[in-house]
């Protein structure tokens, strides 16, 4: 009986000090596409809302300094406006529009899904349990799918006229993630917490020769266990 006390005194000494723990967050946020070498007429790109789930895993260096990975899905969206010019046939008083080619403007917006390892560091400025922090991670991202979630106008438009599609989604790609955070105390061994976190493509999303590079900007909160 006393050597069973003495097991569960030390195991519970020893998951005290565990400098492990987990969490669990989601992200809304704004995100748009850029590209640095193209110029389209009659095309206009727009941003729209992304969203993501990440399960982190982290290990505590010290008392400021915590490592941080784990498994993420995330959106990255885009949404364009197209303006497609009448197309004439014929010829002196005959000419007439070309039937064949659709005039009506359109909008769309195509959810690009990401499975991502982050790995980074996280800062606090006081206790761990509770107060603010800094997080910066390297996102390795691989490319999922492609959805297509609306398209309004004339959903008639065939899809030679996006020309975004016509280029191939890279499946590796890499972001980086800079982000702050404050975490408010449930219990000894439970947090959660609210911040703002901005993400910047450092590779392009596209194959193709034009470059494409995706930024965001998102609200993220997260439950975090301590063991």
């Amino acid at each position: 009986m006393r050597y069973l006390l003495i097991l569960c005194f030390l195991s519970t000494s020893l998951l005290a000090q565990s400098p492990w723990s987990a969490s669990l967050h989601v992200n809304l946020g704004y995100g748009e596409i850029s590209s640095i070498q193209i110029f389209e007429t009659n095309v206009s790109y727009f941003g729209t809302y992304t969203y993501g789930l990440n399960c982190g895993v982290h290990y505590s260096l010290n008392d400021r300094w915590e490592f941080s990975t784990g498994l993420a899905f995330q959106d990255r969206g885009e949404k364009a406006y197209f303006h497609i010019p009448d197309q004439w046939i014929g010829s002196g008083g005959n000419v007439i529009k070309d039937p064949a080619i659709p005039t009506d403007d359109f909008y769309y917006r195509d959810g690009y899904l990401f499975l991502e390892l982050p790995l980074g560091i996280n800062y606090y400025f006081q206790d761990k349990i509770a107060g603010w922090l800094l997080r910066a991670q390297i996102l390795n991202s691989f490319y999922l799918s492609t959805a297509r979630h609306t398209r309004s106008i004339n959903p008639n438009v065939d899809d030679e006229f996006d020309t975004f599609r016509d280029q191939s989604i890279k499946v590796y790609q890499i972001n980086l993630m800079m982000g702050g955070a404050y975490r408010w105390k449930l219990s000894n061994n439970w947090s959660t917490n609210l911040g703002l976190m901005l993400q910047q493509s450092i590779t392009p999303l596209n194959a193709g020769s034009s470059i494409y590079l995706h930024h965001m900007i998102a609200v993220e909160m997260g439950l975090i266990k301590r063991f």
